[in-house]
């Protein structure tokens, strides 16, 4: 009966669209994280425009991209290292074959997170239109090429084709993302005059590397050897950028007072 490949059709459709959600849960973390900053900037920045302090306004824009991206590294970098084995842990039998997209995806959400930030910026600044013109360039992009993937992808056994469409997608994802994100970059330097700190960026990937690589080598399919590996991911990030100098001497102090205070209203409470 015809209802036999339309019920197939359906079960294999909702079997993608679970391994992507199971991607997305976890690549969405170091998103959430960062969105509370685009929050906080967007007033800060209409109220620097408004009473004239341009220069504020570029400096703030500049701080808050290069601190979320230090800050998103050092959490977006174990998780994709832990990868196959949070999948594996959180979800049931099978999901873990998405850990390629979600490895895309950490970069993704993190690299959106920034995108969000600049056209918070740019909206802030009343250039709400290049801010639609930006969105609108990142959604032809994916959906470009996740068409061309489509197009160009080669027969794969039935095994691997849920698979093969996952990662597609977020490849897809990522190139919408990322070609939005580089031209938002050209847009802030040309309209607002912000240019990014590019050895930030830089030092902020190296590290990156170097947490991908600590949880990827610690984790195991043990909540306990996961755990120590995401933490450890994080604390090598950390170092890293210590090692490297990323870190300035004011900004340590002011983390140093911080986690005083923070430890004294736990001591007190």
């Amino acid at each position: 009966p015809l209802q036999w490949p339309i019920n197939e059709a359906v079960r294999r459709s909702s079997q993608i669209t679970g391994y992507y959600r199971a991607a997305q849960s976890f690549a969405f973390i170091p998103y959430q994280l960062l969105l509370a900053a685009s929050l906080v900037l967007f007033p800060q920045l209409a109220k620097a425009k408004a009473s004239g302090r341009h220069e504020e306004a570029r400096q703030t824009l500049r701080q808050a991209l290069r601190y979320s991206w230090l800050a998103g590294t050092g959490i977006a970098a174990p998780i994709a290292g832990c990868a196959p084995m949070l999948l594996t842990m959180v979800y049931p039998e099978g999901y873990a074959q998405a850990y390629v997209a979600l490895r895309i995806l950490c970069l993704t959400m993190l690299v959106f997170s920034l995108f969000v930030m600049m056209t918070t910026a740019l909206n802030a600044q009343g250039y709400t239109l290049i801010s639609v013109a930006l969105a609108g360039l990142g959604c032809l992009t994916l959906v470009l090429v996740n068409r061309l993937l489509l197009l160009l992808q080669e027969p794969v056994p039935q095994a691997a084709w849920m698979d093969t469409i996952v990662r597609s997608t977020a490849l897809a994802t990522a190139s919408g993302v990322i070609v939005a994100t580089v031209a938002g970059v050209l847009v802030i330097h040309r309209v607002l005059k912000v240019r990014l700190i590019a050895a930030s960026f830089l030092r902020g990937a190296i590290a990156a590397a170097l947490g991908y690589l600590t949880a990827w080598i610690l984790a195991t399919p043990s909540w306990w050897t996961l755990i120590a590996a995401l933490v450890l991911g994080v604390l090598v990030h950390q170092l890293s950028l210590l090692t490297l100098r990323e870190w300035h001497r004011d900004e340590l102090n002011h983390a140093r007072t911080l986690l005083k205070r923070l430890l004294g209203l736990s001591k007190g409470g």
